[in-house]
């Protein structure tokens, strides 16, 4: 892999955003064309993402850096939020 130590702080953080907005197109197309269904795909998605909101929390708390910690906090209420909405409007099969 190449690295560029010349480039500017902001435009490394703007790829690595881009790199990562990629890589979640990519799960969401491989959740759509699942054989187990998007409804499951989904919910592992918005478990992952609920993880690794919790584990951004856990760093920002471990480095004391308020903004990340609320971002991490903000981000994992949203995800468990699309969680449960997931659970209670998603199709569930009748046993």
């Amino acid at each position: 892999m190449q690295h560029w130590p010349n480039l500017p702080r902001r435009l490394r953080s703007v790829r690595v955003l881009v790199r990562f907005g990629l890589r979640l197109l990519i799960l969401i197309a491989f959740a759509g064309f699942a054989s187990v269904g998007l409804n499951q795909s989904l919910m592992a998605l918005f478990w992952m993402a609920t993880v690794l909101c919790a584990l951004i929390a856990g760093i920002g708390i471990a480095y004391w850096t308020i903004w990340i910690i609320v971002l991490g906090l903000v981000f994992t209420v949203a995800a468990a939020a699309a969680l449960i909405f997931e659970y209670y409007t998603g199709t569930r099969r009748a046993h």
